[in-house]
């Protein structure tokens, strides 16, 4: 039954169901409480209006097994970036109330500058240093040292160092400064180093300062001459075999690039425009004098042909001449102690086109040599004199 009385003093109250409004008569929030306001009253108000509450309930990491749980005594969830230094950093966006979580991998530092030693300070202050920023943050990267390259690290500054060992980098100097203080020739084939050695060597070839437009002389019956390729040869005296029973052969592969002017156009209809050159070897000194190894001839071909203004003909054909190695040792003996020097001469017959006779045109006919360095020289030895 209602009952007119505002008020109620008491000290135990026990009823079965409450009802209650708020002073407007309207219903109160199910989500608001009881709460005492200090001085004697009460109100009915939201818990978050005196204290913080958790918004979260469970969180999950990687592992299902481990989980946090979120209660009104630890209700603040902290994202922590620390664990892996400088790969992610987490801020608040205001505007948005979003957790956000940047990718920020370090990059790789190469120096491109070279250090003397494997020492700290090179390892703090790279040379020369180039950043490579990775894709991804799972890196695989393994370094593994192969033959004579040496990996050295120092793991405080995440460095490593690239070096060749020292016994190997001594042994390329010492093998460079024998090869090119003591030979001027490059042995690419020797059979052995007891005895004699049969060897093929690429020769140190002196040509003209100019390579292009170089004169040719000529002769009386119109035929021409010109040098292309000079060699020393002392230095391969020591490799020939003076005893009895020696069989010591020598012998100058050549490999040219010859061009030369067009061919007379007007006698070319009616006669035949292939050349003949014809190449040999010859020493000239002052002790010597002229000497021209017979042995070395060679005859070969200009098969182009052609007569077009402003055209060329050329000649690459390789061939090989023999020398007798005796002979050029007489005629360097006789040279000593000054160097011996073998000249390649060349020989067009008829080169030089004289009225109704096919050649090129003169009076003075220039050549072009584009193929300088490229001689061999070749030294067999069959007698094992020397071998004990």
């Amino acid at each position: 039954m209602a009952s007119g009385s505002r008020s109620l003093d008491t000290d135990i109250l026990q009823v079965r169901k409450v009802f209650a409004r708020t002073p407007q008569n309207d219903y109160i929030p199910s989500s608001h409480i009881l709460i005492a306001n200090g001085d004697g009253g009460t109100r009915w108000n939201s818990v978050s209006s005196i204290l913080l509450v958790s918004s979260f309930g469970v969180v999950y990491g990687n592992s299902s097994t481990t989980r946090l749980l979120g209660d009104l005594s630890f209700n603040t969830l902290q994202i922590s970036t620390t664990g892996v230094g400088n790969i992610f950093q987490s801020y608040v966006d205001p505007l948005t109330k979003v957790l956000m979580l940047s990718n920020g991998l370090p990059p790789f530092v190469v120096g491109s500058g070279s250090v003397p030693s494997v020492t700290l300070p090179a390892a703090v202050t790279v040379p020369n240093a180039q950043y490579l920023t990775p894709v991804t943050g799972l890196s695989s990267i393994k370094f593994l040292s192969v033959g004579d390259i040496q990996l050295s690290t120092i793991t405080a500054q995440n460095a490593v160092f690239v070096s060749i060992s020292s016994f190997t980098s001594a042994g390329y100097n010492a093998i460079s400064g024998e090869t090119f203080s003591l030979r001027p020739t490059l042995l690419s084939t020797l059979s052995t180093t007891a005895g004699f050695a049969s060897f093929i060597s690429s020769q140190r070839v002196i040509t003209p300062v100019a390579t292009t437009q170089i004169p040719m002389s000529t002769v009386v019956n119109n035929d021409l001459y010109f040098s292309s390729f000079t060699f020393p040869v002392n230095h391969l005296m020591q490799y020939l075999d003076t005893h009895t029973t020696s069989s010591t052969r020598m012998f100058v592969e050549l490999q040219p690039n010859f061009f030369f002017p067009q061919l007379n156009p007007v006698t070319a209809g009616a006669q035949n425009v292939v050349k003949e050159i014809s190449s040999y070897i010859e020493l000239r000194s002052p002790a010597a004098g002229r000497v021209v190894f017979q042995e070395s001839f060679r005859t070969k071909y200009i098969t182009s042909q052609n007569v077009t203004a402003g055209s060329s003909n050329y000649f690459n054909t390789n061939f090989r001449m023999e020398l007798n190695p005796y002979d050029v040792a007489t005629n360097v003996a006789l040279n000593l102690p000054l160097s011996t020097n073998l000249t390649v001469y060349h020989r067009i017959v008829n080169g030089l086109s004289n009225g109704p006779t096919t050649g090129f045109l003169g009076p003075n006919v220039l050549y072009d040599n584009y193929q300088s360095g490229a001689l061999y020289v070749q030294m067999m030895n069959n007698s094992q004199v020397g071998l004990f």
